[in-house]
């Protein structure tokens, strides 16, 4: 099955643990951690209105900043097992928005313009290219 295949069927992602390394049947280990982390990073959305800060170390943090850094995390990290398993349209739809949402918080964090339009060009580039990956295909 090529690339394109896989990447059109929208097949499974498939795990296979090496030799003499224990997993449970049927369970990416790389995916549930993903899961994880949008189900995190959706909580510390919720809890905003109820808690107005957090305190990380010597910092107290939003916890919609703290949302919004665990959702990057997590579709970075969903780019990267796309990719590890040869989906290479959904590395890219992933990895894009992951780094378009890194200069984002970068441009909010340090209040730089610049960070932040070139965050919306890399979110607005890789919907482009996956547009055009889709009807080239």
């Amino acid at each position: 099955m090529t690339d394109r295949e896989r990447d059109r069927d929208g097949g499974d992602i498939e795990f296979r643990a090496p030799p003499g390394q224990p997993h449970t049947r049927g369970v990416n280990p790389v995916g549930a951690v993903v899961g994880t982390l949008l189900v995190v990073a959706g909580g510390l959305f919720l809890l905003q209105v109820r808690v107005e800060l957090l305190v990380v170390g010597p910092l107290g943090v939003r916890p919609v900043v703290l949302s919004a850094v665990t959702l990057t995390v997590a579709i970075l990290l969903g780019g990267l097992l796309f990719l590890s398993v040869g989906r290479r349209r959904m590395a890219l739809g992933h990895g894009g928005t992951g780094a378009g949402w890194t200069l984002l918080l970068l441009g909010t964090w340090t209040d730089s313009g610049l960070a932040l339009l070139l965050g919306a060009g890399v979110i607005g580039s890789t919907v482009i290219a996956l547009v055009y990956e889709h009807y080239r295909s």
